[in-house]
């Protein structure tokens, strides 16, 4: 996967060895690992990952692809307790940026790749769903939309959202029309033109297989991380789903508009 592949560099450049020689099943101590070169690739992950961990992480998972599993799960567990509004990449401040929104899942790890793609071009900040006092998903735009124009007046902002979350960025796009804050783009993956939000959310209970399935293939989620990752969608689905429960997708933005498959998209 791309994350272990940022994984295998930081180890080929402590260990002096070339990142084409490492593979999932390398072991950090029989290419000549030691406490102080774990101490220097925990350093690096935190510098360069911002995953903070220690080095009983990497003597517990010391395979690359055990290690990264590991890792993954910090950095799952990080994004879903930190804060609403989450910069994902390090850019300019001087580049535009795409505001992610969260899905009915209320997180934000299906926009890291995303993220890491736009790198460089365009700053990414996500929007993941923390307690909120909204009633509808109006309500909740409006919260997302007004922090954005107080925040960032002057940017060149596009907006995205995958699944619910395109329901939520096409209701944004309406509170920026009504306050003149200019936007360039919104852009929804894997939602009809119009469709009831509420029935995009289905009872874990009953379709776990299938959920299960999501985070392993479209969330990068190992199977060993599946129960804690389900309690944090669990938590923010259950608070989601009233919101949606009446709403449908009305009115027009002022914006270019565009609908997308997400796989087709590589998101």
């Amino acid at each position: 996967t791309e994350f272990e592949s940022s994984i295998a560099s930081i180890w080929s450049r402590v260990l002096s060895c070339q990142k084409t020689e490492l593979f999932s099943n390398s072991h950090y101590f029989h290419l000549g690992g030691d406490s102080l070169k774990a101490v220097a690739i925990i350093s690096l992950i935190d510098k360069e990952l911002g995953i903070p961990c220690n080095i009983q992480v990497l003597f517990d998972a010391p395979t690359l692809s055990t290690f990264s599993e590991k890792l993954k799960l910090i950095q799952v567990d990080m994004l879903c307790r930190s804060s609403q509004f989450i910069m994902l990449n390090e850019c300019s401040g001087e580049m535009p940026m795409i505001v992610a929104v969260h899905p009915g899942t209320g997180t934000i790890d299906c926009y890291l790749s995303f993220a890491s793609v736009m790198a460089g071009d365009h700053q990414v900040l996500a929007i993941q769903y923390k307690n909120s006092s909204a009633k509808s998903i109006p309500d909740l735009a409006r919260e997302y939309a007004h922090y954005i124009m107080q925040q960032f007046p002057n940017k060149t902002i596009h907006l995205i959202g995958y699944s619910l979350g395109g329901h939520i960025a096409f209701e944004m796009a309406k509170v920026f029309d009504n306050n003149s804050f200019a936007y360039k783009s919104v852009a929804i993956f894997d939602v009809p033109p119009i469709v009831r939000a509420g029935d995009i959310f289905f009872n874990v209970g009953e379709g776990g297989n299938v959920l299960e399935k999501i985070l392993i293939d479209d969330y990068g989620i190992d199977k060993k991380n599946i129960d804690l990752y389900i309690s944090y969608v669990n938590e923010r689905q259950n608070a989601l789903m009233p919101l949606c429960l009446d709403y449908t997708t009305e009115g027009l933005v002022s914006s270019r508009i565009g609908y997308f498959n997400a796989a087709e998209a590589s998101l």
